[in-house]
């Protein structure tokens, strides 16, 4: 974990409030239950756009507002460190957050229970199973039916491999084209409708399987690009395919070999 330096004691309140440790950046509440949340959200109050650590974990009197006050400040853009682990918040977990925890040098949220995170669905895999997701360079989240949509990862430069198979997901795909270091995209077996977006950017990939989906419209010529795609799944989707592709594995558009995707891709 992250040691910040350089925090001091911020201020005593009541006396029963014991000492709230913080720095211009740095605020942490030294895992102390006791602390009362109008405290802390003073503190943020003092410190809007100053901060880049906040760590109130174990506090037990902090509810949801701690957060909504993060969004509201315009907080969460500078924040590379939140552990609110063990709080047992019980309210929702802020979209803007959400968003942010792609950015973030690390995170924790067990311990927490938000109104709007279901149990069965990507977003709740990605905020309580991880502590960094921009630092990844495999996730691999497949066969679980997990329920949602696919977060945007733009900012995951270093990922390699993606895999999301079989499960529920919905809604489109997304925008990689800044993971120019992704060598395997699995999302096949999931309710994906939409486009195939332009991977071209993408130049390590090796491997892209979106069969099984709900996809429109016709494969993009930019895949003609990638010279290591040498692994092609675009089974089970309602794609306009030319006439003269070539099939492969029992009649589908599975293509597992170099050979076979340049030969699909050459017709295009």
């Amino acid at each position: 974990m992250t040691k910040y330096a350089n925090s001091v004691n911020f201020e005593e309140g009541r006396k029963l409030v014991p000492k709230f440790k913080a720095a211009k950046s740095n605020l942490n509440t030294g895992k102390n239950s006791y602390v009362v949340e109008s405290t802390i959200l003073n503190v943020l109050r003092d410190h809007q756009s100053e901060l880049r650590m906040l760590d109130i974990s174990g506090c037990t009197n902090a509810t949801a507002h701690v957060l909504d006050s993060l969004v509201a400040r315009s907080l969460v853009t500078s924040l590379r460190h939140l552990d609110i682990g063990g709080c047992d918040i019980q309210g929702d977990f802020p979209d803007a957050l959400y968003e942010q925890l792609f950015q973030m040098d690390f995170f924790r949220f067990m311990g927490n229970n938000f109104a709007n995170v279901g149990e069965q669905t990507l977003k709740a895999a990605l905020i309580y199973e991880f502590n960094t997701i921009k630092d990844q360079k495999s996730i691999v989240l497949s066969g679980r039916l997990l329920e949602g949509v696919i977060p945007d990862f733009s900012k995951c430069t270093t990922l390699e491999k993606l895999d999301l198979s079989s499960n529920n997901l919905s809604g489109e795909i997304g925008d990689f084209s800044a993971c120019v270091n992704l060598k395997r995209l699995e999302l096949s077996n999931n309710k994906l409708t939409g486009s195939i977006p332009d991977f071209s950017k993408c130049i390590a990939l090796k491997a892209l399987g979106l069969g099984a989906n709900e996809l429109t419209g016709n494969v993009p010529k930019s895949l003609k690009s990638l010279s290591q795609l040498s692994l092609l799944a675009l089974y089970e989707n309602q794609l306009e395919i030319p006439p003269q592709a070539p099939l492969y594995s029992g009649g589908h558009m599975f293509y597992n070999n170099r050979e076979a995707v340049a030969s699909f891709l050459e017709v295009l």
